[in-house]
Formats: structure tokens, C-alpha cells, sequence
């Protein structure tokens, strides 16, 4: 290889990794959408249920949840667990730091369905709250 070239195709590669480095992941489109929402709070608290919607802003996912006349905006992402991808999202409520990992995957219908844990962030839960969402595209949900 000649050494003009060299230095081209490696130049090249540098100017496109930043780009390619700053996309979502493809999980990210996926799981963006409305769902209905069921869940219990940490400690055995209270069932309730609601709506959310998850949406892209630019690599970074924004998961806003209502329940009641309650509204919670979380920020997350793509996270491994073990050999498992999840979807880690933090908010702040008060002042206390709150985290939610997800699995998620495709229901029969091939929509996104995510089933969470969550609390206070670093789990002084005897137990977690535990938290399902359900797409809503193709039905008209809550």
C-alpha cells in the first residue's frame, strides 16, 4: 500500500468513527412508543398504573411516565447485564436518586414489552418496585 493512500484511507476512518460512535443503537428505535403501564412500588407499596412513552433524544432515551396526575421524565440507554441487554434509565424525585434496569423484548405481536425493576438508586429495598409496559400501537390504550 502506498503511503499517500495509507494515510487517505486512515484519515478517512477517523473522520467517520465519531459519526457512526454518536448513533443509537438499533434497541433504541424499537422500544420507542407509547405503552400502558402496571407496577407496584419498592417495598411492597402500591399497585398502579398509567401511561408512558419513550422517545429518542439523539443517542439517549427519554422515558416519561404518568400515573395519576404524576409525571416523571427518566433518561437512559442500552446497558449489559451479564450477557444480557437492558435498558438502564435515573431520574430524580425529591431529593432522592431513583434507577430503572428493563429487560425487554417482543411480544406476540412483535411490539416492544419491558419488564422493570426500580428504586431508590443502590437498592436499600428489601424489595424493588416492579413495573411492566405494554406498547399501545395498534389498540387504542389508556
Amino acid at each position: 500500500m502506498n503511503r499517500p493512500f495509507a494515510i487517505a484511507f486512515i484519515g478517512a476512518l477517523i473522520t467517520c468513527a465519531p459519526a457512526h460512535a454518536l448513533d443509537p443503537p438499533p434497541e433504541h428505535a424499537f422500544v420507542a412508543g407509547t405503552f400502558a403501564l402496571v407496577g407496584r412500588g419498592p417495598d411492597g407499596g402500591k399497585a398502579y398504573s398509567g401511561k408512558a412513552t419513550i422517545g429518542l433524544d439523539g443517542s439517549t432515551l427519554v422515558l416519561t411516565r404518568t400515573i395519576g396526575a404524576a409525571r416523571t421524565v427518566a433518561r437512559g440507554a442500552l446497558a449489559r447485564a451479564g450477557d444480557a441487554k437492558v435498558l438502564r434509565f435515573a431520574w430524580k424525585e425529591g431529593k432522592l436518586d431513583r434507577e430503572m434496569v428493563c429487560q425487554f423484548g417482543a411480544d406476540l405481536d412483535n411490539y416492544p414489552r419491558l419488564t422493570c425493576l426500580w428504586g431508590v438508586k443502590g437498592n436499600p429495598h428489601k424489595a424493588p418496585g416492579i413495573e411492566a409496559l405494554f406498547s399501545t400501537a395498534g389498540w387504542d390504550g389508556p
